[in-house]
């Protein structure tokens, strides 16, 4: 399932929606000079009796002209020349062929159709004989540089030997370059091919003329991750190709067991033309995940509904706050919009602007993990059920701890020291935090306490109380959670850490059902200004010294608040 519709002068062969039919598109045989020529079968996947393949591919743009017409029965349809030639390419001389294609086989114009038939995308994709990837032709690449990337694939499999231009160091640096546009190509980029990818029992990548079969990708990337490969020159690993490979198929790999949150963010950089397939291209493909409001696919809810169902339900499976960590103030066109999302919904359209910072989900999730953190000790959580105002504004139970005073200036260019002890890269973070606590001083004399330094290089080495246990990783939480942060100091001289657009202002809240605490930026209620003053905006979670293992809810439990979230 890819997105745009397809533009059709027939009528499609009616489905029965009380039973499991689908269209499936014969291929008749020809040259590659003939006509094309095609016709609809029905079959009932619960009495399977046409074998068929299934068509992945990247769509493209539509066309209006004449070439991109294809006959289908007696009529014909409109597609995009994407298709046509992957049509043109899977055409065989001697036999039809039969294949399920989304864009010929579902009617895109009708949703009630569209609904039915995407919510069997996982027996479409299980019962077919295999899953055939249409990458696209070979374009400007050079054939023999295309055929040596396939070549090198099969031998960090081990399928076959060492290919004759591993001695050559300049072949080996286009090679390398060669396998980071295979990994670039848009089929890569696209939602709908990752269950199209992982559920039929054989897939066959097509680039051109060249096939290479899904489990020598994942060989391929599984050896690279264990290091055991064979002696590939570095050239190869010069672009990151390497990368790129190991993330994409391991991906794929550990999809097919993660929770569905883990699965949402991990495939949220790929692109649909419809946003409601950035949910529905992932909830379908595992009988094990489903959720309370969003059961199956359903195109008559518009994308703002179904984006705070989603999330509202994944804070329900989780029974904690985890679906929050990670925001940075990211924002896509759909948020930017006058209807917007509440501030606490989960966006699942990238952000349009490439010099904002992405969700950091990853990283944070690590720290949840890493870090026993229980700022919220004692606090009623969400774990007993969500309560909401209608399906905009999340109430949540919290303590207010104080509130932004100073922030470190988003274009501080100073870097952390990248070598050294421990204490070598702590010294240079707290260096970069100079200009911070001077200009807090000047503002605020007197209001850092006594052994201010020693909690600001406890913050720069990853410690949050004086006792915290050093878990083994405080060099790995350098790198991913300080870099790339910003410090801010409270009104009352706290220091922490969260995203470089944090404003002064914002308010340090620890929050029932979550590990870390959270910067809310206050906001007037829909009839105004806030008359309890209890009214927020989600900004993103932080780390902030003194309060990550309950300190700040000892003794003050009975001011912890109900409060609510826009």
């Amino acid at each position: 399932m890819a997105g745009d519709s397809t533009g059709s002068q027939m009528q499609f062969p009616r489905l029965d929606p009380e039973k499991a039919e689908i269209r499936v598109l014969e291929i008749q045989s020809g040259d590659k000079h003939s006509s094309l020529e095609c016709k609809y079968h029905i079959v009932n996947l619960t009495d399977l009796s046409l074998t068929y393949e299934a068509l992945s591919y990247a769509w493209g743009t539509p066309h209006t002209d004449n070439d991109r017409l294809l006959k289908v029965d007696d009529g014909h349809v409109q597609i995009t020349s994407t298709l046509l030639d992957a049509i043109r390419h899977l055409r065989l001389p001697d036999r039809n062929r039969y294949m399920w294609i989304d864009a010929l086989c579902i009617n895109q114009a009708d949703d009630e159709e569209k609904t039915l038939q995407v919510d069997m995308m996982d027996r479409i994709y299980s019962k077919c004989e295999q899953s055939v990837v249409w990458l696209g032709h070979l374009g400007n690449f050079q054939i023999s540089d295309a055929e040596a990337v396939f070549e090198l694939l099969h031998w960090m499999a081990g399928e076959q030997e060492e290919p004759v231009w591993t001695g050559d160091s300049s072949r080996c640096v286009i090679i390398g370059k060669t396998l980071k546009e295979f990994m670039h190509l848009p089929w890569w980029y696209r939602i709908w091919t990752v269950q199209e990818t992982i559920l039929p029992s054989k897939a066959t990548l097509l680039w051109g003329h060249l096939a290479i079969d899904r489990t020598t990708l994942y060989k391929a990337a599984d050896i690279i991750f264990e290091d055991d490969c064979p002696n590939i020159p570095d050239e190869i690993f010069d672009d990151n190709a390497m990368n790129d490979l190991t993330s994409s198929m391991r991906g794929l790999a550990f999809s097919q067991e993660e929770g569905l949150l883990q699965l949402f963010v991990r495939w949220r950089f790929r692109h649909s033309t419809d946003p409601r397939d950035k949910v529905y291209g992932l909830m379908g493909f595992r009988e094990d995940l489903s959720l309370p409001t969003v059961k199956s696919c359903d195109y008559t809810i518009d994308v703002r509904t179904l984006f705070k169902r989603i999330t509202a339900d994944l804070i329900r499976d989780e029974g904690s706050l985890l679906p929050l960590i990670g925001r940075r103030g990211e924002t896509s066109d759909l948020a930017r919009e006058p209807e917007g999302f509440p501030s606490w919904v989960f966006d699942w359209v990238e952000p349009v602007d490439p010099n904002n910072k992405l969700l950091q989900y990853w990283k944070h999730e690590a720290c949840w993990n890493w870090y026993d953190f229980t700022p919220d000790a004692g606090i009623f959580g969400v774990g007993d059920g969500l309560k909401m105002i209608g399906e905009d504004i999340l109430c949540l139970c919290g303590l207010y701890v104080d509130k932004v005073a100073v922030v470190e200036r988003p274009d501080n260019d100073r870097s952390e020291a990248e070598f050294g002890s421990d204490l070598a890269r702590s010294l240079s973070v707290v260096e970069r935090w100079e200009e911070v606590v001077e200009r807090f001083q000047k503002e605020r004399p007197g209001v850092l306490r006594r052994g201010w330094v020693r909690e600001l290089c406890s913050v720069a080495a990853g410690r949050f109380t004086s006792d915290q246990d050093d878990t083994g990783v405080v060099a790995d939480f350098i790198y991913d959670m300080v870099q790339g942060q910003s410090l801010f100091i409270t009104e009352g001289g706290k220091f922490g850490i969260g995203p470089k657009n944090a404003q002064p202002g914002q308010e340090v809240w620890v929050v029932g059902g979550s590990r870390l605490p959270f910067l809310l930026s206050p906001v007037g209620s829909k009839d105004g200004a806030s008359e309890d003053g209890l009214d927020f905006a989600l900004f993103a979670d932080c780390l902030v010294y003194g309060i990550m293992y309950g300190e700040a809810v000892e003794g003050r439990g009975h001011e912890q608040v109900e409060f609510r979230l826009h």
